[in-house]
């Protein structure tokens, strides 16, 4: 008999490839999406409220790594481009899947940016370091 929870998903089994390498240490990991709407008057007959045309979407995130050295080769690039005023071609590919491991749900979100990360943090009394990153994407498939 097939265990309730086992059909959950949850986080332990989630995975993350930044530029199609997995990073081990991303525990969590956040995307919302926005609808972007504008408001309009009504514009049937007798209908005197406002109704909301799609505008496009947003799409940001956040994903949270426990830093330990994977991560100073991606870190290195994003200072280098940011010394030289540039955005460097970035990818997530983000995969959620089943206790069971019986269904999996990836996504890629493409032409990724960063808004700041912490070059160097770090606390004496803490024994882990952990670096947040908050991001924004152009595009998402579910692959």
């Amino acid at each position: 008999m097939t265990q309730i929870g086992n059909k959950q998903f949850n986080g332990k089994n989630g995975k993350c490839w930044i530029n199609d390498k997995r990073y081990m240490n991303v525990y969590n990991l956040t995307v919302t999406i926005t609808n972007n709407y504008e408001e309009i008057p009504d514009p049937r007959d007798g209908h005197f409220g406002k109704v909301q045309v799609p505008n496009g979407y947003s799409i940001e995130g956040s994903l949270t790594l426990r830093r330990d050295g994977s991560e100073i080769d991606f870190l290195k690039e994003l200072a280098d481009a940011t010394k030289n005023n540039l955005i460097p071609e970035i990818s997530i590919v983000a995969k959620m899947e089943r206790n069971d491991g019986s269904k999996a749900v990836r996504y890629r979100y493409d032409e990724v940016t960063f808004d700041s990360y912490d070059l160097q943090k770090f606390e004496q009394d803490s024994a882990t370091t952990e670096l947040e990153l908050s991001f924004k994407a152009a595009t998402f498939e579910e692959i």
